[in-house]
């Protein structure tokens, strides 16, 4: 059976929230997912130990290390172009994904095939 969803983030030096932010995907009601985290080159804070730790707790979780700076969108397609999963979920390392995202839109997508895009409304 195919994986439903391959979460993208891409992050630079993003240690002050990348925890919460990964947290904030392990801790999801739907649980059929990968999380790839593209390390963007150059960043040079606990960024790439705090996701080997996660990794090595939980195989749904990847580090892609970049090996020269890709920036923003080409990391981003890296990332899609690694991803095995249905669809796409993008979440940057200083968001956090709501319990239910991934439940609600896997539910609106499979419901409605001539959907391209799902997107969600952020909270301050």
């Amino acid at each position: 059976m195919e994986l439903r969803i391959s979460v993208v983030m891409p992050v630079y030096n993003g240690e002050k929230y990348l925890r919460e932010s990964i947290d904030s995907v392990i801790e999801q009601t739907f649980t059929d997912w990968e999380l790839l985290v593209i390390n963007e080159f150059g960043s040079n804070d606990g960024t790439a130990s705090i996701v080997q730790e996660y990794a090595e707790k939980d195989s749904r979780i990847k580090l892609v290390q970049n090996e020269a700076k890709l920036g923003l969108a080409d990391s981003l397609n890296r990332g899609i172009k690694l991803a095995q999963g249905e669809y796409i979920a993008r979440l940057d390392a200083d968001d956090l994904a709501h319990p239910t995202r991934f439940a609600k839109q896997i539910k609106i997508m499979d419901e409605n095939p001539n959907v391209g895009v799902c997107g969600t409304y952020q909270h301050h």
